[in-house]
């Protein structure tokens, strides 16, 4: 089991670190501002993958390693963009960044895209921000502290059951498909439908997901009054490295258990 976490950040240090993400949000929104209008400023390549890769992304990366480097000098760094300067110590205290999700998005001219920055200790996030510049979205969230919603208290809504259309789910098929809310447009679009109240559940089958894809989300879930786990019930550790998580599930603690028996029985039972 991953050791209990110290407190993660200052008053002052949480004052920086949103700052700085809301900085680099600002400046993504004014490079997708510009392309909407005219040709875009930025180059565009593909990666090993076949996912996009802008220089806005490099850029932001570099501009949010940078300044936490020398804010948290002993803090380690897990980016989608950029190798670590140096590897992650076991134990050791970094962050994790995706400083453009939903790239393709950003680049279609879509306004589903933003920065995410997650904070781990002792394998356990404690702090994630979430920006989504274009439609004035500013998450965050500590654990065993409080989430937030452009500065308004942010709990999950409550519910006794799951009803029909009530959970956001991603890359699978529950037990029962009634379940499955309308639309599935993304993993950061079932979340925020999620905060938001438009579901009160989320399953997501891990397909190219990796940690920076949702370390963020997961403190500002957490935050918010849900449990977040894996598909075995099990929380979600963290380390820097390529994901071998199989589901992320979250749900208010009430409807978890629930959830968790939607899951494909060949799929639970091959774990």
């Amino acid at each position: 089991m991953p050791s209990e976490c110290r407190s993660p950040l200052s008053a002052e240090d949480r004052v920086f670190v949103t700052d700085l993400i809301r900085r680099a949000g600002d400046g993504v929104l004014e490079e997708w501002k510009a392309a909407r209008i005219g040709a875009p400023q930025y180059e565009v390549q593909t990666k090993e993958d076949g996912s996009p890769v802008t220089s806005v992304d490099i850029a932001v990366n570099t501009c949010i390693a940078e300044a936490l480097a020398e804010r948290f000098p002993d803090d380690g760094l897990y980016s989608e963009e950029l190798p670590s300067a140096k590897p992650l110590g076991s134990g050791q205290r970094f962050w994790v960044l995706d400083p453009l999700d939903g790239t393709q998005r950003f680049v279609n001219g879509e306004d589903g895209f933003g920065v995410l920055l997650g904070l781990v200790t002792g394998e356990q996030v404690v702090f994630g921000a979430a920006y989504f510049p274009a439609q004035d979205i500013f998450l965050v969230g500590e654990r065993r502290g409080k989430a937030f919603l452009n500065d308004a208290p942010l709990s999950l809504a409550a519910a006794e059951t799951l009803t029909p259309h009530s959970v956001y789910v991603r890359n699978d098929t529950l037990q029962d498909p009634s379940l499955h809310f309308p639309r599935s447009e993304g993993t950061a679009h079932g979340i925020l439908a999620l905060c938001a109240g438009e579901v009160t559940g989320l399953v997501v089958r891990i397909s190219q997901h990796q940690e920076w894809d949702y370390c963020a989300f997961t403190a500002i879930l957490e935050a918010a009054g849900a449990r977040v786990t894996d598909e075995c019930g099990r929380e979600i550790p963290f380390y820097g490295a390529p994901t071998t998580l199989q589901y992320l599930v979250a749900a208010p603690p009430n409807l978890h258990p629930r959830l968790l028996e939607q899951l494909s029985v060949a799929e639970r039972d091959d774990l």
